[in-house]
């Protein structure tokens, strides 16, 4: 966040907006850069909405800060008057609760990525600290570069920052871009062509995906809880993929089919396999989802 931010406010005033936009669009994008992939990594879900969602958020920051300093300190000499304050905080704390809370209820907020390997982890921070370490390098030279001509034409000089510019927009962004592109790769990244089978934490109950060689997915039984089955799904399918080739059912017991109701509705299932003999329709937890 310290080498990026820094980054992100010289563009951004290069644009002319005022400073306190800029400022908070660039921690914003600082932040979200910076601590991407260990979301999607330890959490398995990614916010869609983040970046606007903070910078809207980091607005109302600064206030808070400072009254929240002052509710304290004045606290210890006037509580009524520490209350006072303390109630002009909660208006910018109240504003900062509901943007989050809004995006947080917008549709598509945020999207399952699923397992990742540490390695893509690991990638994705060399990409990106190679792209701060190559501005850095970029930056001194052209410092230097400036320095040596600075003396003999102004004109050199008005080139050279032209130059520089020119350098971070076409070399710079392309390069953060890369290391966007390396973890989102890594999130939707096929299987290896090998035959796998994953067996679903579900709880009390049995749920089992198993992946073909071809990259067809088929799930056998879906547990008795519908949360519990659609998180599983979530975290071992690729965040887009919302296509179930098959459905098996091998009996219709509760701890077995109750899941299933949500597994129909959140995604599309090509075709359902169930033993001869089962009236799928008065299974209750099918007729209740009815």
């Amino acid at each position: 966040l310290i080498l990026l931010t820094p980054a992100f406010q010289q563009w951004g005033r290069m644009t002319g907006a005022p400073t306190i936009l800029v400022d908070s669009f660039a921690y914003s994008l600082g932040a979200i850069l910076a601590t991407l992939p260990l979301v999607a990594y330890y959490f398995g879900y990614v916010s869609l909405v983040g970046l606007p969602a903070t910078f809207l958020a980091l607005l109302a920051l600064p206030a808070i800060i400072v009254l929240s300093a002052l509710v304290g300190l004045i606290g210890i000499l006037s509580v009524p008057v520490a209350q006072v304050i303390g109630w002009v905080d909660w208006l910018f704390l109240k504003y900062m609760a509901t943007v989050v809370q809004g995006f947080a209820a917008l549709p598509w907020s945020s999207m399952g990525v699923g397992g990742m390997d540490a390695y893509w982890v690991w990638l994705y921070y060399g990409v990106l600290g190679g792209t701060i370490w190559l501005g850095t390098r970029m930056k001194r030279l052209s410092s230097s570069t400036k320095g040596g001509f600075r003396g003999a034409s102004v004109g050199l000089s008005s080139l050279s920052r032209k130059l520089s510019a020119k350098s971070v927009k076409w070399v710079l962004i392309p390069l953060l871009i890369i290391a966007i592109l390396i973890w989102t790769a890594a999130a939707v990244a096929p299987g290896s062509g090998k035959l796998s089978i994953s067996f679903l934490d579900v709880g009390q109950g049995d749920a089992a995906l198993i992946t073909t060689p071809s990259g067809q997915y088929i799930l056998v039984d879906g547990g008795p809880s519908p949360e519990k089955v659609a998180y599983e799904l979530g975290e071992a399918l690729p965040f887009w993929e919302r296509t179930i080739d098959l459905v098996v059912l091998t009996h219709a017991h509760d701890d077995h089919v109750s899941g299933l109701v949500e597994v129909l509705r959140r995604y599309e299932v090509e075709q359902v396999l169930y033993p001869e003999g089962i009236d799928y329709t008065s299974n209750a937890s099918l007729s209740g989802s009815a």
